[in-house]
């Protein structure tokens, strides 16, 4: 296949990854170093991206922007992109709700871009068969993209209906995935004020296999809060705007902030976890 010119914003662990995969597929992919931290620069320069200066760099003669960021910072990348003249084909994989995502095509196509709406489930995809790219849109477009990762450790699947599709198969999936691991440690929190929390464990794994039997893994969710409570922000607008309760979603979004500081650290003591969800509600009684 003949080569592509990529845009990637931005190289964070998933980007850089999926910018690894494009580089073995023969594709330039540049990113945008300005205001990246060291962490970010080094994984670019590990999966050999081209930097450039300011995003007016990254956009001329690009073919391809592929979004990966932030939820809550995905409508303004997208402006910023419109602003720098970007006028061909516009991947949005951020965990956005449909309705911000049709916001962001209408700023992309009315600007002259075309765009497919995308989402990531499952880890970086350093091995075949771990994480999907969905994708949706005109078929032409998502054929495209599609192909940009053929014979790769990323599965692409395709679904029906247009933009919008897959951002509400991400908060489907997310709302549920992560509010769950959250409840999951405010029940670990309650056993343990009472000592019943090897007995909870013991429970959960008799009965099911769900996050409640795996309190080992609240670390790598606290890693990861300073990402999902964005995501569940995002949920909780899905869910009102089809007339659904989101209290849930906002309480799971308030508890994932309390562990904020704990972004991309992978290793804090569960009873220290466990410790700040209880001084949280009790200092904020």
């Amino acid at each position: 296949m003949t080569p592509r010119r990529i845009g990637l914003l931005h190289p964070g662990s998933m980007g850089a990854q999926l910018g690894k995969i494009l580089r073995a597929g023969g594709h330039e992919v540049k990113y945008c170093r300005a205001e990246r931290s060291p962490r970010t620069i080094q994984r670019a320069q590990e999966a050999d991206l081209r930097p450039v200066n300011d995003l007016e760099d990254l956009c001329e003669g690009t073919e391809i922007l592929l979004s990966l960021c932030p939820p809550e910072a995905a409508l303004d990348v997208a402006q910023n992109v419109v602003t720098a003249g970007f006028t061909g084909l516009y991947v949005d994989a951020n965990a956005v709700n449909p309705e911000r995502m049709g916001v962001i095509s209408s700023l992309v196509t009315k600007a002259g871009g075309s765009i497919v709406d995308g989402c990531l489930i499952g880890p970086v995809p350093t091995r075949p068969g771990t994480t999907r790219l969905y994708l949706a849109g005109a078929t032409h477009l998502t054929d495209e993209i599609s192909v940009l990762f053929a014979s790769s450790g990323l599965d692409v699947v395709v679904l029906d209906g247009g933009v919008g599709a897959a951002s509400a198969l991400k908060i489907a999936h997310s709302s549920f995935a992560k509010a769950s691991r959250v409840l999951a440690a405010l029940a670990h929190a309650l056993a343990a004020e009472y000592g019943v929390q090897q007995a909870l464990t013991g429970e959960a794994r008799r009965r099911s296999r769900p996050a409640l039997a795996e309190p080992d893994f609240f670390a790598t969710v606290a890693a990861r809060a300073w990402r999902w409570a964005p995501e569940l922000a995002q949920a909780g607008e899905a869910y009102r705007t089809v007339g659904l309760p989101d209290t849930m979603l906002r309480g799971a979004e308030e508890l994932l902030r309390t562990w904020g500081e704990h972004k991309d650290i992978e290793h804090a003591p569960l009873d220290q976890l466990l410790r700040e969800l209880r001084t949280d509600q009790q200092g904020g009684a």
